[in-house]
């Protein structure tokens, strides 16, 4: 019995439609073409090659059109025989010349060299010759003879670089065609370095601080200016040039100027007695406008604390001098004469201490104002652990809350001296209640010297829970008088223009006065009595 083997088949169209997976290995043929395909269990009919002619094998000599080779694991070996039309292509060997080629010499392994001045067309290239300045566009190259001629027939053209170092900045030479290399100014890339002045027209900052005009400030916020200086120097600020250590009158009175260890302020001036120009070297001003009433603790605006404390640390310093020893603030005004000619001066304050209401524009005296207490001077001796619980016990020996004294050489003249002196008002007489030169508020005990009391115009009138003693005249001679609070005055220094001892006094209640001669009353009672009761000395 004969075997039959039929292929599975179709048509062409019928295969393309149907577009089966064929099995490897089995064969599907196109019943109209005779061509067959190969399965290979996993590619889609259209997808296909046919069999035989969609391979290509070792000995076939068919003819690739629209395939690509994948040179990374073939590899294809073409002689220039092998080439049918090699005229038509550029070789290692060709002496070809192109027209209208483009080279991108920027493309990756791309080059272009040995190009010579030659190789450029004349159009292209412009020559010394023919100068730079006639042929301004962009579609030729000027030679390097070219561009030095233009450049050497510019004014100020830089012609030379002289001193040059590393990280030197360069100037503009005296001749203005030179540049000159600059060892005082350098920079390394962080570090500009200056050797000498600088001077700018705007601002010069660096992230901490700015120098904008003649105004110096922080740049961060918050931040605090800080002037600061090595160990052992001070900071002096001169708004003349004239350092403080060149004072020479400074040491007539403090020593001498090296004692000055932290800032110093000095003015070396020269002043006519009739300049109509005030002078006021340091001013520290202050201006506060209240925004809102209130009796906070910390309602404090001082314009300046000055500060001078010292730990003893367990030492002692003993030398009993007022001049010495720790000080907060000293003022001193001391006047000198360099010349040999006699000069006067009528005033001269060491400090002075003023406080109160007052204006003299009309914007800054629109509503009324009451102070309830001014205080020029305030002098408070503190003592005491307030609330450090140290264990401590701290004695001060004696307090002055205020101190005078005079200090003068032997030959020279002090003819008045004044340790406390009321001038009384300097404008308008007082418009007040009272006015008291100098007041107890606490009744303390008093102690004096000699008490010179000044003449008043007539008896003082009646302080509630108080008397007086004052002096006025009796018979053209000064009195010493009490007046008591019902207002009975009596004489208390008991002599009359004769020199005799009397007693007089005036009861206010009753008007009348008393005037005793009691020196002749004890002599009559002496003659009468034949006792002695006047005794001479």
């Amino acid at each position: 019995m004969a075997t039959k083997i039929q292929l599975r088949r179709d048509t062409a169209a019928d295969w393309t439609s149907t577009n089966p997976t064929l099995a490897a290995g089995e064969i599907g043929f196109e019943s109209d073409t005779n061509k067959f395909k190969i399965g290979d269990g996993a590619t889609a009919w259209t997808s296909l090659n046919y069999a035989p002619e969609g391979y290509i094998t070792a000995t076939s000599t068919d003819t690739l059109q629209n395939k690509t080779i994948d040179t990374a694991n073939n590899t294809i070996t073409i002689s220039e025989a092998d080439i049918s039309d090699l005229g038509s292509y550029i070789t290692a060997s060709s002496s070809d010349t192109l027209t209208n080629k483009t080279f991108d010499a920027n493309g990756t392994g791309n080059s272009i060299s040995n190009i010579e001045t030659a190789d450029i067309a004349a159009a292209t290239l412009v020559t010394a010759a023919e100068g730079i300045g006639s042929n301004n566009n962009d579609t030729t190259l000027p030679t390097s003879a070219a561009v030095k001629a233009y450049a050497d027939s510019v004014p100020g053209t830089i012609t030379a670089l002289n001193n040059q170092a590393e990280n030197r900045l360069t100037t503009i030479g005296a001749t203005t065609t030179e540049l000159d290399g600059e060892a005082n100014l350098t920079f390394d890339g962080s570090t500009l370095a200056i050797t000498g002045g600088l001077t700018t027209t705007t601002s010069l900052g660096n992230d901490a601080i700015t120098l904008d005009d003649n105004v110096i400030k922080s740049s961060r916020s918050n931040d605090n200016l800080i002037l600061q200086t090595n160990s052992g120097t001070a900071i002096e600020l001169n708004p003349d040039g004239d350092s403080f250590y060149d004072a020479t009158m400074f040491g007539d009175f403090f020593g001498a100027t090296s004692n000055a260890r932290g800032l110093t302020f000095n003015r070396l001036r020269s002043i006519d007695g009739g300049d109509t120009v005030r002078h006021y070297e340091v001013i520290f001003n202050m201006e506060n406008t209240l925004t809102g009433s209130g009796t906070a603790s910390n309602f404090r605006p001082r314009l300046m604390t000055c500060a001078s404390t010292t730990d003893l640390a367990g030492f002692s310093y003993t030398r009993d001098s007022f001049s010495r020893g720790p000080t907060a603030l000293t003022f001193n005004t001391t006047v000198l004469n360099s010349s040999a000619t006699a000069s006067t001066i009528n005033n001269v304050r060491g400090f002075d201490a003023q406080v109160g209401a007052y204006a003299s524009t009309s914007g800054n005296s629109q509503g009324n104002i009451t102070v309830d207490r001014a205080t020029a001077a305030n002098a408070t001796i503190i003592v005491g652990d307030d609330g450090g619980g140290g264990g401590g016990v701290f004695t001060i020996t004696n307090g002055y809350s205020y101190r005078a004294a005079h200090y003068f050489v032997s030959g020279d003249v002090l003819s008045n001296y004044y340790a406390f002196y009321y001038s009384g008002a300097d404008n308008d007489a007082l418009s007040g209640t009272n006015e008291y030169a100098f007041y107890d508020n606490a009744n303390a005990l008093s102690r004096f010297g000699a008490v010179i009391l000044a003449n008043q115009a007539s008896d003082p009138s009646t302080v509630t829970d108080s008397a007086h003693i004052y002096a006025k005249d009796d018979a053209a001679s000064s009195e010493v008088y009490v007046r008591d609070e019902a207002g009975n005055v009596t004489k208390i220094s008991p002599h009359n223009e004769a020199g005799e001892w009397e007693y007089y006094s005036v009861n206010k209640n009753t008007g009348k006065k008393v005037r005793v001669n009691m020196e002749r009353m004890i002599r009559k009672l002496e003659e009468f009595t034949g006792e002695t009761f006047i005794e001479s000395e």
